[in-house]
């Protein structure tokens, strides 16, 4: 109408002015009273809150006093429990002052003949002497400290030390009345003129006692190995040792002990006396083999003779055996006793070696719910012999961390190996591609001890898209929350930081993810073709419209 009407043109034109003026002021109301009711109501709620909260505190202080009420009444109960039971300890004393209990005219288990009698007074008197006598010393010597024990221990070396050194000088003084005697008796057939022609008396004793030596060395032996080393206790020889005799006397009644009660059937008593064996004689790898082929007839009899072996320990030397040692843990942990070679192990009866932590690492294997005891004690076995070990980074060393990652204590595992074992980025590629954890890859990125492209590659190559989708969703979440971006943008950063790993590897971590973390699928596509969009926008001036159209065709080719 304005257009074609022109001579009301400019009255037309304020009209409508006017009513978009109009318009625009009633538009500008209703918006405000949305506001404003926005506002009302979000003031009413407020106050609908301060009342719910007033009352809440209302109740908790009601609920207080309440529970300070019941806490005065118990404490005030109390209270009087404690008078009323110091007022019964007070009448139980008193009644016991009152009526003291009256002696026994005889001792127990006595009559009143032996009661007069003094011999049987003095016999009994004896017996109960006799008694507390045993019952000092097994106080003193069965419930003892370690403290007290390892005196005793040290006490009783210096004593045997002290028992062979009079035992030489008892030798010696043997010895010297024997040559005494021999000397007397070749000076007697000297005078007598008994002698060999043309020997002087010097020449008379040196050949006596050249004729004794070899009549001494002539001698069979009998009673085995030990006739060697032990000669006829009653010759009259110059090298006779009494006390190897006691030795080979004492060590032929343990085997026939040991035979008497393998033939009578007692099993277990002939474990137990292999264990204390005299001098160790039957602590051996044959006796074991011996027990394990009587396993069937009495079934736990080789764990028996192991706990026994490993009982005895201090008796006999500081550890067990190396071989003997694997034997004992393989058969308990046969027999699931994990708790043994834990114990073993704490107070340091076993010689550690690399097969007993292989044992243990095989048995967590096999037991998963032992598995996290079975590996700790792998970790102790391999953290021993990693001890000893000359060169770092060894191989029990670099077993110990990988029974730390088995465990479950990935953190703790990568600190060792860096503090303790000094292990190198390629020993801790290796241990990611044998233990491939998400956890431990981590915690090796966080540590410095490999890059994010290393972890990344080592699950790639072993086509774990389940572990690589988890390792990207930890990364990205890290990333995120160290700067502070967006989820989209901490992507591009991980990205841009880690251009050794290709844009087509993250994108094969998300096509590849499981269901739950399809969300990756948009975040690396995304970031791939945004990237090289934005490279491509950066390379055309805004000025050329035929290089922008391209960059943009480019776009649009990239993200189909």
């Amino acid at each position: 109408i304005i257009s074609y009407v022109t001579s009301y043109r400019p009255l037309l034109t304020a009209i409508k002015a006017e009513y978009e003026e109009v318009v625009d002021s009633i538009v500008r109301g209703h918006r405000e009273a949305q506001s404003l009711e926005m506002k009302v109501e979000s003031i009413a709620a407020v106050v609908q809150i301060c009342r719910t909260t007033r009352n809440a505190a209302m109740n908790w202080k009601a609920q207080e006093q309440q529970a300070q009420a019941r806490i005065n009444a118990l404490r005030e109960a109390r209270l009087q429990a404690r008078e009323r039971h110091r007022q019964e300890l007070e009448a139980r004393e008193a009644a016991r002052k009152a009526k003291p209990p009256l002696r026994r005219r005889l001792p127990p288990g006595m009559t009143l003949d032996e009661v007069t009698d003094a011999a049987s007074l003095a016999a009994e008197k004896t017996r109960v002497d006799r008694q507390l006598r045993q019952l000092r010393h097994k106080a003193e010597t069965q419930y003892v400290s370690r403290e007290r024990t390892d005196q005793l221990r040290q006490s009783l070396l210096e004593k045997i030390k002290r028992k062979e050194e009079l035992e030489a000088s008892l030798q010696v003084e043997r010895l010297r009345q024997q040559i005494v005697r021999l000397a007397s008796r070749a000076a007697e057939e000297f005078e007598e003129g008994r002698s060999p022609p043309g020997y002087s008396l010097a020449g008379t004793i040196l050949l006596a006692a050249r004729q004794n030596w070899a009549n001494v060395r002539c001698r069979p032996a009998a009673g085995g190995e030990l006739a060697d080393k032990v000669p006829d206790s009653n010759a009259d020889v110059t090298g006779a040792d009494p006390a190897r005799q006691a030795e080979a006397d004492n060590a032929a009644e343990c085997l026939d002990r040991f035979r008497e009660l393998l033939a009578a059937g007692d099993l277990p008593a002939a474990a137990s006396h292999a264990a204390n064996s005299f001098r160790g004689l039957l602590r051996t790898m044959d006796v074991l083999q011996k027990f394990r082929h009587l396993e069937a007839r009495c079934p736990g009899l080789l764990l028996a003779y192991c706990e026994a072996l490993l009982v005895t320990v201090p008796l006999y030397e500081g550890r067990l055996g190396a071989e003997l040692s694997f034997e004992c843990v393989a058969e308990a942990l046969a027999r699931d006793r994990v708790d043994l070679v834990e114990h073993w192990t704490t107070n340091d009866l076993l010689t550690l070696t690399e097969p007993i932590g292989d044992l243990l690492a095989d048995h967590g294997d096999c037991r998963p719910g032992q598995a996290h005891r079975s590996f700790e004690l792998a970790h102790v076995v391999f953290d021993r012999t990693a001890a000893t070990a000359a060169d770092a980074g060894s191989a029990s060393g670099v077993r110990a961390v990988e029974c730390l990652v088995r465990a479950g204590r990935a953190e703790a595992a990568v600190a060792y190996g860096v503090a303790t074992v000094g292990l190198d980025a390629g020993q801790f590629r290796q241990l990611l591609q044998r233990q491939p954890s998400v956890e431990l890859a981590l915690h090796l990125v966080g540590y410095g001890c490999l890059t994010v492209g290393d972890a990344i590659g080592c699950f790639f190559a072993m086509e774990a898209w389940v572990e690589l989708g988890w390792l990207a969703d930890s990364l990205i979440q890290r990333v995120a929350e160290e700067s502070g971006l967006m989820t989209q943008q901490a992507a591009l950063k991980l990205m841009e930081d880690n251009a050794e790993v290709p844009a087509s590897v993250w994108t094969e971590i998300a096509r590849q993810a499981p269901e739950d973390m399809r969300h990756l699928n948009e975040l690396f596509t995304s970031s791939v073709v945004f990237d090289a969009f934005n490279r491509a926008i950066s390379s055309a001036p805004v000025q050329h419209a035929r290089r922008r159209f391209a960059a943009f065709k480019f776009f649009i080719s990239t993200f189909e």
